[in-house]
């Protein structure tokens, strides 16, 4: 994108939990630095709620936009009207503020209509997190043939500026390849540097003795994520390793397990230390529970996307416990950040957390994650 005294940028994302917050604020820093440029922020009126978490400076250039709650509720669950629904409000935006570009924070929710509410004269960047190279081996029929479809409207209609892929160079070039193209570029994952000297002392705070193994599992906690095979290993486990191991589950519970999340922990809770935040977490606390732990437990079911606890491990310098196979894998492998598993069941991730029980301390140095995914590489990708 070249710069223009009449290019106008149009930033839009309908959530605001977890990193759209930080991805927003790292645009917007760096939007405010372009002073030959107009940046519209549209994003959802929740905001006001979260918006300490991190500073936003006033900028001559950068406007920020809420979408109406009216429209937001319009947003209903099911990829064709979700997307009809999003592709109807973005257009809205798009006219009103007369915007030559787009950045979207999630990409992929917007098709297969995004291509027919724009036209070829306004350029669409964005994100895509799940990345259909890393599980098209495991994926059903119909989801591949969706997932093609998808891509091939990338690079069928001239509304497609570049596409982001969260964290993966490699499926970046394959694509490239396989649809002769140039629009799919490698997005670094930020990392939000962490001071975690003020905060207290969570092995005292918890009466956690040194001689025990923290395992710590945290961010949104959910089936994906393999939170309740988790407490079903905890519950497998022998009895000399609950002795010697605590775990900490750090992250709001999804509604859709919380039941069976509490049932599960209330079976076992009075054998083995276990220390749970059921909320959403300062970035402090979560830095200071990685400072204490021994391992950062992943055992994510669905993997064809990048995690933001890599960058917690790299920064802390703590082992995952992870995946073998799909992005997270190849990731863990790549930077040397702990170990990896196919998880096939409960059963198998319990003796997992036996050995690591049982294993003496191990290190990692997490300094080339940490340099490939600072925050300015991230904004240099899409700013450049």
């Amino acid at each position: 994108m070249k710069p223009s005294s009449e290019k106008r940028t149009l930033i839009f994302d309908h959530e605001i939990s977890g990193h759209h917050l930080e991805y927003l604020n790292h645009l917007y820093i760096r939007a405010g630095e372009k002073s030959e440029e107009t940046f519209i922020f549209v994003i959802n009126p929740d905001f006001e709620y979260v918006r300490h978490y991190f500073i936003w400076p006033e900028f001559k250039n950068v406007k920020v936009v809420f979408i109406d709650r009216v429209q937001i509720l319009k947003i209903e669950s099911g990829s064709f009207r979700t997307s009809f629904e999003l592709c109807s409000i973005l257009k809205m935006y798009v006219k009103r503020e007369h915007a030559s570009h787009i950045f979207l924070i999630s990409l992929m929710v917007f098709l297969p209509f995004l291509p027919v509410f724009l036209t070829d004269k306004v350029r669409v960047s964005g994100i895509i997190y799940s990345i259909m190279t890393r599980s098209y081996r495991t994926d059903s029929i119909i989801k591949r043939f969706q997932d093609a479809l998808k891509y091939r409207i990338f690079t069928g209609f001239r509304v497609f500026d570049r596409i982001f892929l969260l964290n993966d160079a490699p499926s970046s070039r394959l694509l490239n390849r396989k649809y002769r193209t140039g629009i799919f570029r490698s997005l670094p994952e930020p990392i939000i540097p962490l001071r975690i000297a003020a905060h207290e002392d969570l092995r005292k705070t918890h009466n956690i003795v040194e001689n025990k193994k923290i395992f710590l599992h945290f961010g949104g906690l959910s089936a994906r994520k393999g939170t309740l095979e988790l407490l079903k290993a905890i519950k497998l486990l022998k009895s000399n390793s609950l002795e010697n191991a605590c775990f900490i589950f750090a992250g709001k519970v999804n509604d859709d397990i919380r039941n069976d999340f509490y049932s599960i922990l209330a079976s076992f809770s009075t054998e083995v230390k276990v220390v749970i935040y059921d909320k959403f977490c300062s970035y402090e606390l979560l830095g200071a529970l990685c400072s204490v732990s021994d391992y950062i437990v992943m055992p994510y079911n669905i993997n064809s996307r990048s995690s933001g606890l890599l960058g917690y491990s790299a920064q802390f310098n703590v082992p995952v416990i992870g995946p073998s196979e799909g992005l997270i894998g190849v990731l863990i492998r790549r930077y040397d950040l702990g170990f990896r598993y196919h998880f096939d069941d409960s059963v198998f991730l319990a003796g997992i957390l036996d050995k690591h029980i049982l294993m003496p301390p191990y290190g990692i140095d997490g300094n080339a994650y940490l340099i490939n995914n600072s925050i300015s590489r991230f904004q240099e990708a899409v700013f450049n």
